[in-house]
């Protein structure tokens, strides 16, 4: 599973490694991009808690009117690409 999200500033990839779930930032070296894990969590529930995290804190948000639009669209999009992964056809 790779699901590629935005954490509010940038775009992010959450994948589940070997062990554990983990949330990538896109990283260019050598001119060339690729993912590198910033995160590794046990769980799909601490990687979106995390990511939903990042996007509170990189949001402009100055009221808490603002913040919970923030909050909500952040949630409604994770759980989006969840369902979207979920339930993607595997022959394709």
């Amino acid at each position: 599973m790779e699901i590629i999200l935005h954490d509010g500033r940038q775009e992010v990839m959450l994948r589940n490694g070997e062990r554990a779930f983990e949330l990538c930032e896109r990283r260019k070296r050598g001119g060339e991009f690729s993912w590198e894990a910033v995160g590794w969590y046990s769980s799909l529930a601490a990687a979106f808690n995390s990511l939903l995290s990042r996007r509170v804190r990189n949001s402009e948000a100055q009221s808490l009117t603002e913040l919970k639009e923030v909050i909500e669209r952040a949630h409604r999009e994770l759980s989006d690409a969840w369902t979207l992964e979920r339930f993607k056809d595997p022959m394709k």
